[in-house]
């Protein structure tokens, strides 16, 4: 998505922008501060700062139809882990947030997304969760699918499942949201129609993963619909921030607000 903005190849219309690479927990941590001025988090995370952020309609990573997965060392049924441990990348990620909803008592244990797989084959957890390139490779790990969140949350709602948001302080001048939504849009659409360049940098990133796999991965979360999420997508952020509010994961009922 930052590909052509990163490297100089759009237009950034005055702005000045100074990148940090961190993990998604981190930027969510960080958003509680309201320690950036534009940032992504992830969707649950805008669920404790929508006080402090606005949405850009750009930038969603939807999972129609799929979405993190929960994984074991042997197939057994969700119902079975109840009050066991599970290693989790966070605990505002959206991963973190369907697990709850879908399976309300465990024992979680925080740790970074890339270090999940090797977790539970060291018997460390009885299941974790993965997010980001895990989804792809953890059967060449040894380990099984006890449940795709993503397809949980389709069946229950009918709805995508909304995972990571970028967020533009409230505190920015509305002219300067709207320069940095027009920037972002310009970076995502340089990098669809420069795939291949854009391609070779996220390898950069990739975590071990063949070039077939990143490619799979980067147009299940970054596609056409992060060019505007519409109004299915509104609807379902509104609908897993209600499901949130409702069993207390988050605070108090949000109003989604959009850079307009």
């Amino acid at each position: 998505m930052f590909y052509g903005l990163s490297h100089g190849k759009i237009d950034r219309r005055g702005l000045f922008f100074r990148h940090f690479l961190r993990d998604i927990e981190t930027l969510n941590r960080w958003a509680l501060e309201a320690r950036l001025q534009v940032t992504a988090m992830s969707a649950h995370a805008y669920g404790h700062v929508h006080h402090r952020y606005r949405l850009l309609r750009t930038g969603f990573s939807m999972g129609e139809g799929y979405g993190p997965i929960l994984v074991a060392r042997q197939e057994r049924p969700l119902e079975s882990l109840a009050g066991s441990t599970i290693a989790v990348p966070g605990m505002l990620t959206t991963a973190y947030l369907l697990l709850r909803l879908a399976l309300r008592d465990f024992q979680p244990l925080k740790a970074r997304f890339d270090e999940i797989l090797q977790i539970v084959k060291d018997g460390q957890a009885d299941a974790g969760l993965l997010i980001h390139e895990g989804q792809l490779t953890y059967q060449q790990e040894g380990l099984c699918n006890i449940i795709d969140l993503g397809q949980w949350w389709l069946k229950e709602r009918g709805l995508p499942t909304p995972l990571g948001v970028i967020g533009v302080r409230s505190d920015l001048p509305a002219a300067v949201a709207r320069k940095v939504a027009a920037v972002v849009r310009s970076s995502l659409l340089y990098s669809f129609s420069h795939r291949e360049e854009a391609m070779a940098y996220a390898l950069k990133f990739a975590s071990g993963l063949q070039p077939a796999q990143a490619d799979r991965f980067i147009r299940m979360y970054a596609n056409e619909a992060s060019l505007d999420c519409g109004n299915e997508g509104q609807q379902a952020l509104h609908a897993l921030l209600n499901a949130a509010h409702r069993v207390g994961l988050i605070p108090d009922r949000v109003e989604i607000r959009f850079v307009t």
